[in-house]
């Protein structure tokens, strides 16, 4: 049995500019932050089997941006609240050889994915596709409080075929 430990942190920032004038100009920043950690462990059952079991937790913060426009000298600023949510999931996976050409890989992951406030949730009036939405009430949440939770079993299957060396 073999313990693997993955974490990471990455942060991607990105900014777009039109013009930069007194008088017109547009200016866009924004960014992402991932903040990982994944425990895992290996076990080698024989040698056609490999068995990996572990867990993932990542920790989102959305910057989803702030923008400075000006307009025939008039200048506005937009700036839009953080998002942050986290991704946790659980996972068991097996690695089977068969044959000298064939492997399998197949296994089961449960993801939870919650996002927080601070923020506001909408809901609206169910009506038909195509029509607009009305607006029937509105839930504010707190900084660091859930928003809402998803969560789901994914199944995973792969299959891999050895046609010689260098191409499967």
């Amino acid at each position: 049995l073999f313990f693997n430990l993955t974490s990471y942190y990455s942060k991607y920032d990105y900014l777009v500019i039109n013009g930069k004038s007194k008088t017109d100009g547009f200016e866009w920043s924004a960014n992402i932050v991932n903040k990982s950690v994944k425990p895992e462990f290996v076990f080698y059952a024989n040698p056609n089997n490999t068995i990996k079991f572990g867990a993932q937790s990542v920790y989102y913060d959305f910057d989803p941006g702030q923008a400075n426009v000006t307009s025939q000298g008039i200048a506005n600023k937009v700036v839009m609240n953080h998002k942050y949510a986290l991704e946790s999931a659980l996972y068991l996976e097996n690695e089977q050889k068969i044959g000298n050409k064939l492997s399998l890989q197949y296994g089961i992951r449960y993801s939870d994915f919650q996002t927080f406030g601070e923020g506001n949730s909408y809901e609206f009036k169910s009506d038909k596709l195509g029509e607009r939405k009305i607006l029937v009430g509105t839930k504010t949440f707190a900084k660091g409080k859930k928003m809402k939770e998803y969560g789901n079993f994914e199944p995973r299957f792969a299959a891999k075929l050895d046609l010689n060396e260098s191409s499967s």
